[in-house]
């Protein structure tokens, strides 16, 4: 009964003219959290419910839903969330869970030591946000180019602003349009990363990332993306799940192999241990993997 009060809601504002500015303003509030009271809340997930349900996932067009996915994160809303992740520290030894960052969140501190020895290389982050993590490795690798991408043009704005590093620039481009992105790149090393941003992208679009830097001579994928605990081991999954929010589960290994590409090392991390201390986050999981293009037989790491 619970479950039918729900979608009938969801219906209601999603269908009737009369609701058409307060479902917008809900479904916007998925990235700003402008959301008032108990009822603006339930208001909300049912609306996003059934949304989701009817009208984002029933779209097999991926460039068709990620128009509609525009509709609630981008530009001014995703702005907000780049300003508000730009405030967060970026502190290799604060706690995630019951780790340290550095041991809950291997991506930058590996590619820091990756990029050391490295004289001509250019570093492309999928999905850079602020600008944050690009510009703490471009600060650090000065001999170095970096590039950070995102698909919204007021979350590269911010960025470009925010970042003034001569060594690192701003462009936006989705994650499928990284391959031919990097073609226009003049270097003999490429290393794409992602810092929970792959988990947005659509699964067709993932599959085109993978195979267009399969074919890349050296080079190389470096993520790290939350995903959910399942019954099944992570690696095992056959493409993506839905999870919600906009985010998949996606098995990145899976792809990575699927496409060509060498896995050269995936870990499954838990910092929301023991479940008791972390009842709300015990099920997520951090997916860390590397992954490197056939011909490549350098180890970066």
């Amino acid at each position: 009964m619970k479950d039918l009060i729900v979608n009938t809601i969801g219906y209601i504002i999603c269908n009737f003219r009369l609701f058409h500015n307060l479902k917008r303003r809900l479904l916007r509030s998925n990235a700003d959290g402008n959301r008032s009271g108990v009822i603006d809340e339930k208001l909300f997930r049912a609306t996003l419910r059934w949304w989701q349900d009817n009208v984002y996932l029933k779209e097999k067009n991926p460039d068709v839903r990620e128009r509609l996915k525009w509709y609630l994160m981008g530009d001014d809303a995703g702005k907000k969330w780049a300003q508000h992740y730009d405030k967060q520290p970026l502190d290799l030894e604060s706690q995630v869970g019951s780790m340290t960052y550095e041991k809950a969140c291997p991506l930058l501190p590996q590619l820091d030591n990756a990029l050391k020895p490295l004289t001509d290389a250019y570093v492309i982050q999928i999905g850079a946000s602020s600008g944050r993590e690009i510009a703490w490795l471009a600060e650090r690798h000065p001999k170095l180019k970096f590039l950070g991408t995102d698909i919204y043009s007021e979350i590269v704005r911010f960025g470009a602003t925010r970042h003034h590093l001569p060594n690192l620039n701003f462009f936006q481009a989705t994650a499928n349009q990284i391959p031919s992105l990097a073609k226009i790149i003049d270097t003999k090393r490429l290393l794409v990363i992602s810092s929970s941003s792959l988990q947005y992208v659509q699964p067709e679009h993932l599959q085109i990332l993978f195979e267009g830097l399969s074919k890349w001579p050296g080079a190389s994928i470096h993520l790290l993306e939350p995903s959910t605990k399942t019954d099944n081991n992570l690696t095992d999954v056959e493409g993506s799940t839905f999870m919600g929010g906009f985010a998949y589960a996606h098995n990145y290994a899976w792809y990575a192999k699927q496409s060509g590409m060498q896995v050269e090392q995936v870990e499954i991390i838990s910092p929301y241990t023991p479940a008791e201390k972390f009842p709300e986050l015990n099920s997520v999981v951090h997916y860390y993997m590397r992954a490197i293009s056939a011909p490549n037989t350098v180890q970066l790491i």
